[in-house]
């Protein structure tokens, strides 16, 4: 075996391959990880991401949007996506205090996509705990949203991903 490997073209490549493996084993270098190192892959599929931006006032006033690009919906027709988005539990659904119910207040279709304007008031002393995203569920062609939530205190931008355990913090390579 070591003759053939010593007189095959690669056998440089076998020598190598022992000082390579050492090298890789003891780097921590994820560039492969999908989910960990996501800015990497963010432009190659940006025309099929879709945007939530979520504005929560102290007063416990929400206003927002969704847009969807048209390529997720594959062959639905436009009747059924403006239905789906015009109901608020398709789209997004507060974890609150005390009840809150959010109202679609239009859903607008360009070439691009789908744009839903949604609204809901809270209450002051509503505490919002979580926003959930059932647009996942309604829209199987979806892999991800880029997020952005505002409240008077911080503003967060993340990604939410169907391959993803965890919200990705890093979705730009600068």
């Amino acid at each position: 075996m070591i003759n053939r490997v010593l007189n095959d073209r690669s056998y440089r490549v076998w020598l190598l391959l022992p000082f390579f493996a050492v090298g890789v084993g003891c780097t921590k270098d994820d560039g492969v990880n999908y989910c960990k190192n996501h800015y990497t892959f963010h432009d190659q599929h940006r025309d099929s991401v879709a945007s939530m931006n979520i504005k929560y006032s102290e007063a416990g006033e929400l206003t927002g949007e969704v847009f969807v690009p048209l390529v997720t919906f594959g062959d639905a027709a436009g009747e059924a996506i403006d239905e789906m988005l015009s109901q608020s539990g398709n789209v997004l659904m507060l974890q609150t205090a005390s009840p809150c119910a959010v109202t679609v207040a239009e859903v607008l279709s360009t070439d691009a996509g789908y744009t839903a304007k949604f609204s809901a008031s809270c209450g002051a002393d509503n505490k919002l705990a979580q926003i959930d995203v059932p647009l996942f569920d309604n829209v199987d062609k979806l892999d991800e949203v880029v997020v952005v939530v505002e409240t008077s205190a911080t503003s967060k931008r993340f990604g939410i991903s169907r391959q993803c355990d965890a919200p990705i913090f890093r979705l730009d390579s600068q």
